[in-house]
């Protein structure tokens, strides 16, 4: 949180604390807000009705719900949680290894609990992937399909991109695995915009560097991923997120503002509800909250709008003791923050008259900051693709008996009866191993190639068959006719050597 200076005229004067304003429907720049705030400190703290109080005059320790304090607690935290998680993935993948699959499933199951804990200090998933690796191994072992599956998608979106060693899996493990990852990705993608309590925080999505907030995170495949901001001098931010396929989701990483805005703590509903041009009850009871942990009797809180020509400064006030809270003067300033000062006195004034008469109070439920805008601009963002590329489908082999999935097609699911081995079938003294083809619906040998007879092969081919066919005619032809060329030379030879001898006698005429 902004440092704010002690300037305590009066012993009796109310204490007021003034939360760092925020972009209205992000149609301003953190630095233009810091600025603002930064103005209205100086105000507030030259008046003589009240008393600006720090995180310093506090009379119990600040605990840093999302300021420097608390996040350094959340990652000590977050790294306990870590180490127990890492040991119970390595417990399990060790008896998945043994065959020993009950053990190993209790133990990927506790682990696979304690990683969303440890997101704050969680730098790299690939440990969260292979313990969904292992997991779905230990479910397809005792016939657990859907949940084998359900293991294998997630450790698709941490890590899609990983080579499965053929070594280290079974071919019908390795096939249905491509099987699903072709499936996921396929499938429609969401979107994350993420920010944080202070500018320039870098952000990481399942490990991996995306840039500076502000940023939106787009391509994202759906389901289970894990995101993490960090700032030097401020606060880390860890969470487990889910992207909705074809939508977006908003992430405000509260993040403090370094030690000394150690006052920040729970910022993050306040900088929501500004952020999306909403004021509601648990805006103004978080903004009550943080005036409780400094000691003051009121506090101040707002959002700032800047337009073609103009700068609208909306704000807020909150009595601690009962959560009441009313909106105070708006403030119109030149783009330049000339006339800034002029601007808030009056709402140090505003205030003043306030502290004695209370006045106006919100009416129940969210209210609108800034009416008219919905959503805002997305001013100073940048958009960065993090998913992986969308695989094409693969074309069925001609030759191939069929596994059909519950839906059919690329986008149906790939069963078959696991019951702990790999489906066989035995040909005589040969193994032939089924495997799932990359639709999902075939299943093609993969160790063994039958061989047919010589006859399947002239009978299934007309051309070859016909040409047999004609090629015999013209042998029987042949033969036939040399029988009855030989046929009718014997018969001559027959009758001169069997025919009685005959004289002849030859008279010449002259």
């Amino acid at each position: 949180m902004l440092a704010l200076p002690l300037v305590a005229r009066a012993a009796e004067a109310p204490k007021v604390a003034l939360v760092p304003y925020q972009p209205i429907a992000r149609q301003a720049s953190p630095e233009l807000c810091a600025q603002i705030s930064t103005i209205l400190v100086a105000e507030l703290g030259g008046s003589d009705t009240l008393t600006l109080v720090t995180s310093g005059d506090s009379k119990e320790p600040v605990a840093a719900e999302g300021g420097a304090d608390a996040p350094a607690a959340n990652v000590d935290a977050g790294k306990a949680e870590l180490d127990k998680a890492l040991k119970l993935a390595d417990t399990g993948a060790k008896n998945v290894k043994r065959q020993k699959f009950e053990p190993a499933i209790k133990a990927l199951e506790e682990a696979l609990k304690l990683f969303p804990v440890a997101a704050p200090a969680l730098t790299d998933v690939t440990p969260v992937a292979q313990a969904n690796l292992d997991l779905a191994v230990a479910y397809w072992k005792r016939g657990r399909e859907d949940e084998a599956m359900s293991r294998m998608q997630d450790a698709i979106r941490l890590n899609p991109d990983a080579k499965l060693d053929p070594k280290e899996y079974f071919p019908l493990f390795l096939n249905v695995y491509d099987t699903e990852l072709r499936k996921l990705l396929r499938k429609p993608r969401g979107s994350v915009r993420v920010d944080a309590t202070v500018p320039g925080a870098e952000v990481f999505f399942d490990g991996k560097s995306a840039g500076a907030t502000p940023l939106m995170l787009t391509n994202a495949v759906n389901g289970h991923h894990y995101l993490r901001v960090v700032k030097d001098g401020a606060g880390v931010f860890g969470a487990q997120v889910d992207v909705r396929a074809d939508g977006s989701i908003e992430i405000l990483a509260d993040l403090g503002g370094g030690k000394a805005d150690s006052a920040a703590a729970g910022l993050g509903p306040v900088a929501t509800a500004v952020t999306n041009n909403l004021v509601d009850e648990e805006a103004i009871q978080a903004a009550a909250a943080i005036g409780k942990k400094q000691g003051a009797q009121y506090v101040i809180f707002g959002g700032v709008q800047k337009k073609e020509t103009a700068i609208v400064v909306a704000s807020y006030f909150v009595r601690v003791s009962d959560g009441k809270a009313g909106r105070l003067v708006d403030l119109d300033l030149d783009t330049d923050l000339l006339s800034a000062s002029v601007e808030a006195f009056k709402l140090v004034e505003e205030v003043g008259a306030r502290l004695t008469d209370f006045g106006d109070t919100l009416p129940p439920g969210a209210q609108p900051i800034v009416r008219g805008v919905e959503g805002g601009a997305e001013r100073g963002i940048t958009e960065v693709d993090v998913g992986p590329p969308v695989p094409e489908a693969k074309k069925a082999p001609s030759r191939s008996s069929r596994v059909e999935g519950e839906g059919g097609g690329e986008e149906g699911d790939a069963r078959v009866a696991i019951g702990g081995e790999e489906d066989t079938k035995r040909r005589g003294s040969t193994r032939r191993t089924n495997s799932l083809d990359g639709d999902g619906r075939t299943a093609k040998p993969t160790d063994y190639e039958p061989s047919r007879p010589w006859y399947m092969a002239v009978l299934g081919s007309p051309l070859l068959l016909a040409g047999i066919i004609g090629g015999g005619v013209v042998v029987a032809s042949l033969v036939l006719a040399v029988l009855a060329v030989g046929g009718g030379g014997g018969a001559a030879a027959a009758w001169y050597l069997l025919s009685p001898p005959q004289s002849a006698k030859v008279e010449a005429t002259w």
